[in-house]
């Protein structure tokens, strides 16, 4: 289950248990496999805009009494005016949530460097587009950071007047299965899946080859995959750079790590709001990022918790690393004052906000 999919569990799970009914729908597998809920797979999944989809979201929304309708995949154009039939043959509340930076376009790359503007002014069409679609037909749009609504608003202009809010991902662990006390080794660590376009992990390698021999009491850990090829590339190019004390463990759960580990490093050229940040900060793991999504700068109060770093330069990375690295007190207080802040995102917190929310919208 991806991140999108877990989170809408987890906060399904908790508006059920204070008395709300909840029931799941979903394209494709994913969703279906939650446990304690209704679940509904589209049965055609070729022409999501089908006659057989809007009868089948018709009769079970409407079976199950369905005031507001939670779209968690907002990207889909013909989804969403699927769903907007639906709601309004239903006379349901429709409710889109964005889970990147609205501004994503801007670093995707998948053609060579002579057609990047083109890419660009074509995935920026592609977006506003979309962002245009949901503004009109949606009730709210729900974004993952304070920062993304005016980002949002300036894209969209008066289409989304009245209709945005920023809701966070809520924490992925309970508190209370995190040790009070967590001794840190000095370990560096990323989680995530392995990929050119978002991630970026190749970018790691080249920072660690920078700084690997100032610091021979430190290590990298790289625990994720998800692509067979980029992994081999990764490990190749560890070995052209003689990388040392790096180690790569594969897609494991990354808590024993977050454990033990004093810093989390990301590579990422843009996210929404990374659920691992937020585990970071629960687990007292220092976290740094290139500022290139707004949500980071959100979630670290500024830098106060974690460390931002100039997109997307890599030796400035490797500098502001370094003197995190060295830095033992000022690490172990953000670790500190990131376990504290993390709290605000505990799913009890998150919760109160959804209830807030769509008591709001149903009373519009």
């Amino acid at each position: 289950m991806g991140g999108i999919e877990a989170v809408g569990a987890r906060v399904a799970r908790a508006l059920t248990a204070r008395g709300h009914h909840v029931c799941l729908a979903a394209v494709e597998e994913g969703y279906p496999s939650v446990e304690g809920f209704e679940n509904l797979l589209l049965p055609d999944k070729q022409r999501i805009r089908s006659k057989a989809n809007f009868d089948a979201l018709v009769e079970y929304f409407g079976v199950h009494d369905v005031d507001v309708i939670v779209c968690h995949n907002a990207y889909r154009r013909r989804l969403a005016l699927l769903l907007a039939e639906v709601a309004d043959r239903l006379g349901a509340r429709l409710v889109f949530e964005i889970h990147t930076d609205p501004t994503m376009y801007k670093f995707k790359r998948r053609t060579p460097p002579f057609l990047h503007r083109a890419e660009y002014l074509f995935r920026r069409h592609k977006a506003l587009r979309q962002w245009r679609l949901i503004s009109r037909v949606g009730d709210a749009i729900v974004l993952l950071s304070p920062s993304y609504v005016p980002i949002f608003r300036d894209l969209v202009g008066n289409a989304s007047e009245g209709k945005l809010i920023s809701i966070s991902n809520p924490n992925t662990y309970d508190p209370t299965e995190i040790p009070a006390e967590l001794p840190k080794e000095k370990m560096l660590l990323y989680v995530g899946r392995f990929d050119y376009g978002q991630k970026r992990t190749d970018r790691l390698l080249d920072v660690w080859g920078m700084i690997q021999d100032r610091f021979p009491d430190w290590s990298l850990y790289i625990v994720g995959g998800g692509n067979e090829r980029v992994e081999r590339d990764l490990r190749r190019r560890a070995e052209t750079l003689h990388l040392e004390r790096i180690h790569f463990e594969g897609v494991r759960s990354p808590q024993p790590y977050l454990s033990r580990s004093a810093v989390l490093v990301s590579s990422s050229s843009y996210e929404g709001l990374p659920l691992v940040i937020l585990e970071a900060l629960q687990y007292g793991v220092v976290p740094i990022a290139f500022d290139s999504y707004a949500a980071f700068r959100d979630v670290t109060d500024e830098g106060r918790l974690g460390v931002m770093v100039p997109p997307f330069d890599l030796r400035a990375y490797a500098e502001s690393l370094s003197r995190l690295m060295e830095d033992d007190a000022g690490r172990e207080e953000m670790s500190r004052a990131g376990r504290e802040w993390s709290h605000r995102y505990d799913i009890d917190a998150i919760t109160d906000e959804w209830e807030r929310f769509l008591t709001q919208i149903l009373s519009e």
